[in-house]
């Protein structure tokens, strides 16, 4: 089964970043890119997909700039030379990111994609993944194929309590309240003039019911 491994990328502004991404593999603690590396070795991959585009430095798109700081680690070049690299270095979110990777898999007749992310970053990952490939009937073997890994570093300061999914109403015995709806609504006010309007009224609402915000 022909196999890829998509590392997902990581701006280049967070705070934390070396740590995240490339971790300290000296003493086994995996950031993304070096666990993306590790499970392309143990799935016998054949191509590693690298994102993304959205931030530089040196010159240098994320993806590369990324690949390069993880072949500048000792012993690292040796085992990154068993796989084709393919850079994304044209998106700026993890749809678009998905999408890239989802179509060059596809051209390369990929049957199998592992995503791999940090804990607090992969859930969304996932999420966003069965979005893009359930909607091209094309991506049916990578939709029946489409693995995980996690990395070993968080976000600075979060943990997997600080991510929050929220499933769509499913039980007869519970309130069919949309959560789920109000909460995608949110999201897609994310860096427009109204979110801060929006959070505010938002907080006083909740703080009125209690809700401990």
């Amino acid at each position: 089964m022909r196999t890829a491994v998509h590392v997902h990328g990581c701006h280049l502004s967070t705070i934390g970043w070396e740590l995240i991404v490339l971790g300290d593999p000296g003493t086994g603690l995996l950031g993304q890119a070096a666990k993306g590396l590790d499970v392309a070795i143990q799935l016998g991959a054949e191509v590693m997909f690298w994102g993304t585009g959205s931030s530089e430095r040196d010159g240098l798109k994320e993806s590369r700039y990324t690949f390069e700081c993880l072949r500048a680690i000792p012993d690292m070049a040796e085992k990154l030379g068993k796989f084709e690299h393919i850079f994304d270095e044209v998106s700026h979110n993890t749809r678009a990111e998905l999408e890239c990777t989802a179509s060059r898999a596809f051209l390369r007749d990929i049957e199998r994609l592992w995503l791999v992310s940090n804990p607090t970053h992969i859930a969304r990952c996932i999420n966003t993944a069965l979005m893009v490939l359930q909607a091209e009937p094309r991506y049916d073997k990578l939709l029946r194929n489409i693995g995980v890994a996690v990395s070993d570093v968080c976000y600075p300061g979060k943990t997997p309590n600080d991510v929050i999914i929220i499933d769509p109403p499913h039980r007869l015995d519970q309130p069919r309240h949309n959560m789920n709806g109000i909460a995608k609504a949110m999201i897609g006010l994310r860096g427009t003039p109204q979110a801060n309007f929006c959070l505010t009224e938002l907080r006083a609402t909740l703080g009125k019911y209690g809700a401990d915000i």
